[in-house]
């Protein structure tokens, strides 16, 4: 194990890596990947530099690594993302970051993870950020946002379903079903919307984010996680090209009522060349107004359909979903989907957690 004396925790300037240190910076990706999703390929170099100069116009990112003296060797990562002045709800955004660390498991309760939160924690004050959240998936990171005072404000589950154990009988079933209750209502597809829709696109996913967080409020089991992202047609065409460039590809299912106005909607994305076989699910959701007609359930059914048919390597899907979605939670179970992680997003004031840090 290298000594940690002589850590260096600097920004992390993709633009001047050597290329031995995307190479670390490489293994050091694929490590974190083997504990969140074990089942999952290596990436290559290339794939890895993809991920990390992708840039999404609603959000500015500021990074931290932790090198030994020699630039040699990673161990550990950390980024605050911001809202940018590109986001539409920058106003409402601005005061808020969110914070991702992960640390190589050889060196982790060796005050890593704490010298790059307090790095990170002081560029946010900079920046006149006033609140804080991340999301931790393994018990070791819920136990470092504890320490540090901060407070549970959203769980969700990670959940996956093998293919293999999909009934497709009740598949069909349910697509059946689903254009019977819901008369006049047709299915449009789409693997990228085209801009003569794009508006009632991003309305209908505006729509559909409020109604998750108007669940989650209602519950009253947790604090509310801060800030609302949306969409807009230059982050969606600009996530689109950069996600094809990866070799992803993206199947959207659109429910459109006799009315001519979007009802609801379903996602996937799938990467033959980084994930095969893996299928992970996006937004799903029905407007308030047009559910209790099994809208949800036949977009759901009909993804799945169609998944089959044109991706035979698919072999799982995983989707996550807040605790508090009791509607999509019940869906998801009865086509088989099983927990496999407990997310939980955690929030803490800058100030406050700047005072538990110290100033060491």
């Amino acid at each position: 194990m290298s000594s940690l004396k002589d850590a260096k925790y600097e920004p992390f300037e993709v633009e001047k890596f050597t290329q031995a240190q995307w190479e670390e910076v490489t293994r050091y990706h694929n490590e974190v990947q083997a504990w969140l999703s074990p089942e999952l390929p290596e990436k290559s170099v290339e794939a890895i530099k993809q991920i990390y100069t992708f840039k999404d116009p609603r959000r500015d990112v500021h990074r931290v690594m932790a090198w030994d003296g020699s630039r040699e060797k990673m161990y550990g990562a950390g980024g605050l993302y911001t809202s940018s002045t590109k986001d539409p709800k920058h106003e409402e955004n601005k005061h808020i970051g969110t914070i991702r660390i992960t640390i190589r498991e050889p060196y982790r309760r060796q005050k890593v993870a704490t010298n790059i939160l307090r790095q990170l924690a002081r560029k946010a004050k900079e920046l006149g950020i006033t609140t804080l959240q991340g999301n931790a998936g393994l018990e070791s990171g819920k136990a470092f946002c504890r320490k540090y005072g901060a407070k549970v404000a959203a769980r969700a589950f990670l959940s996956r379903m093998k293919i293999e154990d999909v009934d497709f009988d009740m598949v069909n079933q349910w697509r059946k079903e689903g254009e019977k209750k819901a008369e006049g209502v047709v299915l449009e597809r789409y693997s990228t919307i085209p801009e003569e829709h794009i508006d009632e696109f991003i309305s209908l996913t505006t729509e559909l984010d409020e109604l998750e967080r108007e669940i989650a409020r209602d519950s009253g089991e947790e604090e509310s996680v801060e800030g609302h992202f949306v969409l807009d047609a230059e982050s969606y065409y600009h996530h689109a090209r950069e996600s094809a460039k990866r070799g992803e590809e993206t199947v959207i299912i659109l429910s459109r009522e006799p009315d001519g106005g979007y009802s609801g909607m379903t996602l996937v994305d799938y990467n033959r060349q980084t994930e095969p076989g893996k299928v992970r699910q996006g937004l799903t959701g029905v407007r308030k107004a047009y559910q209790g007609r099994g809208i949800g359930k036949w977009l759901k059914a009909e993804m799945l359909a169609f998944l089959k048919e044109h991706y035979p390597g698919m072999t799982e899907i995983d989707t996550g979903n807040a605790t508090t979605n009791a509607p999509m939670l019940s869906i998801n179970r009865r086509l088989g989907f099983q927990t496999i992680r407990d997310d939980e997003t955690f929030k803490i004031g800058v100030d406050e957690l700047l005072e538990r840090l110290g100033s060491a």
